[in-house]
């Protein structure tokens, strides 16, 4: 079967916990029912771009913002092996 479009190179920039997947900014509006995301729509979005390398896959993140230590997103588990 085939998965889709493929593409030599793809970078998957920012996979820090809160910033991949985003954590929702705060509004003043009420949500709306189906506005946010679910856990399992983020993780099977992050896996769509992991399987379109065809030849090299670049996923990065930063160890830290603004003077704060950044922690790896909880998806970067299934990649080492924990999840």
């Amino acid at each position: 079967a085939s998965k889709g479009l493929e593409f030599p190179v793809v970078v998957v920039p920012n996979v820090s916990d809160g910033r991949f997947p985003p954590r929702p900014a705060p509004s003043l509006l009420p949500p709306l029912e189906d506005d946010e995301p679910s856990a399992a729509e983020e993780e099977r979005l992050f896996f769509v771009a992991l399987t379109r390398a065809r030849d090299h896959l670049l996923v990065c993140r930063a160890c830290e913002y603004g003077g704060r230590r950044a922690q790896a997103s909880p998806l970067l588990r299934v990649l080492d092996g924990h999840g």
